[in-house]
């Protein structure tokens, strides 16, 4: 990875893992909240900031190797399950803001109104279910021809929720700064599962 020389700048910040400089993007921020690590999914918590790549096998090695703590340079507890805690709030997360593009009028779900969405070009984002159905293949063949970026969100389930449904498989969001926030935190989602999740993009 090619270096960056101005850590301090408001884009990047050091993994405490892999110690490589890096786009926040990809990256989770922890603080110290008396003596526990707590996630800041938002960035906007007070005090000193630990980063760690958004990937379960970073996160592990950060709780195993007891990084937290050098990074706070006291003594902090972890839990040991620190990723799948994250994994959980990032899912919350995307589901919340999912919601705040539906009150804004700016999500649908299901097949034929996320078709009309992608035909239409006004979809910045294709959401497909992690436990959705046969149709997917179609509608990212319509997302791939309408240059549309696909990625793989929460359960059925889950993504219902936003739309006062039992479930919703697809969901597309409009193209704009919030469909740039959901779709960061689901490519952290994505690297937050576990490996045989069979994590899709």
């Amino acid at each position: 990875m090619t270096a960056v020389r101005a850590t301090d700048d408001a884009g990047v910040r050091r993994c405490i893992v892999a110690r490589t400089v890096e786009a926040r993007a990809g990256l989770v921020r922890f603080v110290a909240h008396g003596t526990e690590v707590v996630p800041d999914l938002a960035e906007r918590l007070p005090g000193r900031g630990a980063w760690v790549g958004a990937e379960r096998s970073r996160i592990d090695e950060a709780v195993r190797r007891n990084l937290f703590s050098r990074a706070f340079q006291r003594r902090v507890d972890v839990s040991p399950d620190l990723a799948g805690h994250v994994e959980e709030l990032v899912a919350k997360r995307v589901v919340g803001l999912v919601g705040l593009a539906r009150r804004a009028g700016r999500a649908v779900h299901g097949r034929d109104r996320c078709l009309e969405t992608l035909h239409a070009g006004v979809a910045g984002l294709l959401i497909v279910a992690d436990d959705a159905g046969s149709e997917t293949r179609r509608l990212l063949r319509a997302a791939a021809a309408s240059g549309v970026s696909t990625c793989t969100g929460p359960c059925k389930a889950a993504l219902g929720i936003p739309f006062g449904a039992d479930s919703a498989a697809y969901v597309a969001i409009w193209a704009g700064s919030l469909c740039d926030r959901i779709e960061r935190d689901l490519q952290r989602l994505a690297g937050l599962r576990p490996a045989v999740h069979g994590n899709q993009a």
